[in-house]
């Protein structure tokens, strides 16, 4: 069989346009290099995917509907509803794996959520002759154990449940050489490392990019400001009047795009809102770049500090909480706001800023967070917190910094912005870096790692 005969799926129980490593996947499967006749994207549809994909003919996606949430703070009304829900699931994921979709000859699947997913893959998969292939982005059991504990009797049966059907599975991908580790040493599982990299729309952004960007965004950034944005005046640097300006750019009527000597450094961070990021941590290290900025602008009258924006994007269930707790926030030098990007957005804000900062813990210690992956892409620098596995990634004084708490991200974050924009020493030398030793990117690395596998897979299909 060759690739251009193969019809394939790719399964995610979670968000579609908020599962980027999987829409990479999906993209690739139909690319040039590997080339499937077509391809089946399962998931719920609740943020609107790439335009790549909505606009690719062989890519076909199967919404699942998608069940309200289960209360955690109630044993036993969680134990009564969470059978349902997983009922409804796999009526759902069912009729499309076994009747909507017309033919199948393998299924890749986001693991987690591993429940009720690798079941029901697994019984769709040897019913319809298909090959199941396992993507790894972490494990189940370590997230539901977030919510219970270790040795919690529903944690312990999801690990049995995880490893009894991943062993099932005829390939597997997984995101660290830590994760190969542990799947080989303790599942007896070969799993191929197949790290995250940028698709080539996470770059740097270009000044008149900027501004049309940060003129869409105005409103949401003057929401967080103290006073509205002050209009930019030129007049010094070049022979011609403003036509509109941001809090960081300004457009002359000629169309040349300058960046405001006065503008904010501005720092992203990108999250799902869930339990593994505290954000309490970067809250208590705003507060202190504060006291800093103070002491230091008392110190000398010719020292100089920028005021700093933190944009924070993503959706999910701690949100609200950590709004609540901005906006008890007394600062004077920053703004914070919180804020969901358009799937096109997003990339060109990272490729805008200035610095990211990571607070992905990782519930296992064995994955590494896509969002840094992206900065990377944007040659933007990260300050991560640090874990097990993090160094796989972030590269201390290369790349970025790795720290441990609010007390040390708040001196990165001070002495990396002392004199900004007019000196910015430590941020000069992570772009050098950053060219002299650019990421292989998605398409290339995808066809070098995870192509041979799936040439293996259908290599073994046609010898039998």
């Amino acid at each position: 069989k060759k690739m251009n005969d193969v019809t394939g799926g790719v399964l995610v129980l979670g968000d579609i346009g908020r599962s980027p490593r999987m829409q990479y996947h999906s993209l690739s499967l139909v690319s040039d290099y590997c080339n499937v006749k077509d391809l089946h994207l399962v998931g719920y549809n609740s943020s609107k995917p790439r335009e790549e994909i909505l606009e690719n003919e062989k890519i076909h996606i199967h919404p699942i509907k998608e069940s309200k949430g289960l209360p955690k703070n109630n044993i036993l009304l969680y134990l009564l509803l969470a059978p349902l829900k997983i009922f409804y699931q796999i009526f759902q994921i069912l009729y499309i794996l076994l009747w909507k979709i017309p033919s199948l000859d393998f299924l890749l699947v986001q693991n987690p959520p591993s429940i009720p997913v690798l079941f029901i893959a697994r019984i769709c998969t040897w019913i319809r002759g298909a090959k199941l292939i396992i993507d790894w982005h972490n494990f189940g059991y370590t997230i539901m154990s977030l919510s219970f504990s270790d040795k919690h009797p529903l944690v312990k049966i999801a690990k049995i449940y995880e490893k009894f059907f991943g062993k099932l599975a005829d390939g597997h991908f997984c995101v660290t050489k830590s994760m190969k580790k542990f799947l080989h040493d303790n599942w007896n599982i070969e799993a191929t490392v197949l790290y995250d990299r940028p698709p080539d729309f996470f770059k740097r952004t270009d000044n008149k990019e900027k501004h049309d960007l940060f003129l869409k965004l105005n409103d949401k950034f003057e929401n967080v400001l103290r006073n509205p944005v002050e209009p930019y005046d030129i007049s010094n640097d070049i022979d011609d009047e403003i036509d509109s300006y941001t809090l960081f750019t300004a457009k002359t009527k000629s169309g040349e795009v300058f960046l405001r000597s006065d503008r904010p450094a501005l720092i992203i961070s990108s999250t799902s809102w869930t339990k593994d990021e505290d954000f309490s941590i970067l809250l208590d290290a705003i507060i202190l770049c504060e006291e800093y900025i103070d002491e230091y602008l008392a110190a000398d009258e010719g020292h100089i500090f920028p005021n700093l924006f933190f944009a924070i994007t993503g959706k999910g269930p701690e949100r609200e909480y950590y709004e609540n707790k901005i906006n008890e926030l007394n600062l004077k030098y920053s703004s914070v706001l919180t804020v969901w990007l358009e799937a096109g957005d997003y990339p060109l804000l990272l490729g805008s800023s200035d610095l990211g900062i990571s607070l992905h813990t990782s519930s296992s210690g064995l994955d590494l967070p896509m969002k840094v992956v992206d900065m990377f892409g944007c040659s933007l620098p990260v300050c991560a917190i640090g874990f097990e596995c993090i160094e796989e990634l972030v590269k201390p004084n290369q790349n970025g910094y790795i720290f441990s708490n609010s007390k040390e991200l708040s001196t990165y974050i001070f002495d990396i912005f002392k004199e900004y924009p007019e000196e910015s020493f430590i941020l000069d030398n992570f772009q050098q870096e950053f060219e002299n030793s650019p990421l292989t990117d998605w398409d290339q690395f995808w066809e070098e790692n995870a192509l041979p596998l799936f040439h293996d897979i259908f290599n073994i299909i046609q010898i039998q």
